[in-house]
């Protein structure tokens, strides 16, 4: 304990104040096990800093040790309107010394008794803020923690294949992807990654599905199971036409399904394009700087509808 005093000391300065549930997230962060570590409010009366005192203290129903973070906090009961959980007795009748202090000895047990009752909900609520706290300290330090470097384990391969900067904007795109639900953001994405002009727009394609596959029966048929009203039903889906004008040269694997480029341009897709999604793609390629060159060396020969077309 004198370690963890220690620590929180060093690091405790006049010019810090520490919150005891950054100080419990970054011990659990450091091997202690959570069930071990607890928040105690002694509310605002006292007065200072956040955290009065840490201490080891064994537990009164079993026989376990906790260590107790006890922290200058605003409580529950601190917070509710003064004469809403209890009544206060009324002193009007009371003239004596004796009767004043048993009322004040009272209303202690009676504030005590209340802040006891209130204790569980807010060791809880401590709990999630210590989660919380935990939380932020892991998406500060992403490459250490396996449950981020599992999220680009799908992609791995794909990001692999980019060129470096290509890849690092996509690594900061995967995180948010939820924020991509337009046409135009998907497209000047893929504009940064061909280095051209790229257009997308959205329309939609309904189908029409026969249900009814035998005449009706009754007691037999399950209506929305096996038949709908009116025999058919009919669904739609969304259809994305992605257009991409003047394609560099470097890029022209795309034009073919069965290339690695390909594979991995529709990796890209699936990245950011809901699974429901059709996809037409129409690629033009970019005419400035071909020519036609009569060669069988790898990369330099001419492709028919490419560098060369038929007349």
């Amino acid at each position: 304990m004198d370690s963890v005093n220690d620590v929180i000391a060093g690091k405790n300065t006049l010019y810090t104040d520490y919150r005891a549930e950054f100080v419990a997230a970054c011990l659990i962060e450091n091997g202690f096990d959570p069930e071990e570590i607890r928040i105690i409010r002694e509310g605002l009366s006292k007065g200072g800093k956040n955290i009065d005192k840490i201490v080891w203290e064994n537990s009164f129903d079993r026989f376990s040790k906790y260590l107790t973070i006890y922290s200058r906090k605003r409580d529950l009961y601190e917070s509710l309107p003064e004469g809403l959980f209890h009544k206060r007795m009324d002193i009007s009748d009371k003239k004596d010394k004796d009767a004043v202090i048993d009322y004040i000895r009272h209303e202690r047990q009676v504030a005590l008794s209340a802040t006891y009752f209130f204790r569980p909900f807010e060791m809880s609520i401590d709990r999630m803020l210590v989660e919380a706290n935990l939380y932020e300290m892991r998406l500060e330090k992403r490459d250490k923690h396996d449950d981020f470097i599992r999220l680009f384990g799908s992609v791995w391969q794909v990001l692999q294949g980019m060129p470096l900067d290509k890849a690092l904007f996509a690594v900061s795109l995967l995180s948010q992807a939820y924020r991509l639900t337009k046409p135009e953001q998907m497209a000047e994405i893929l504009s940064v990654f061909f280095d051209c002009e790229v257009s997308i727009d959205l329309s939609y394609k309904c189908l029409t599905l026969n249900t009814d596959q035998c005449d009706w029966v009754l007691g037999e048929n399950q209506l929305g199971v096996s038949t709908v009203l009116g025999g058919e039903m009919t669904d739609c889906f969304p259809v994305m036409n992605v257009r991409i004008d003047s394609l560099p040269p470097q890029y022209k694997d795309l034009m073919f399904e069965n290339t690695s480029a390909y594979s991995k341009f529709m990796d890209i897709m699936d990245l950011f394009v809901p699974a429901d999604t059709e996809l037409n793609i129409n690629i033009n390629v970019a005419k400035d700087g071909l020519a036609f060159l009569l060669t069988d060396e790898d990369g330099a020969a001419p492709l028919l509808g490419y560098s060369t077309i038929l007349s």
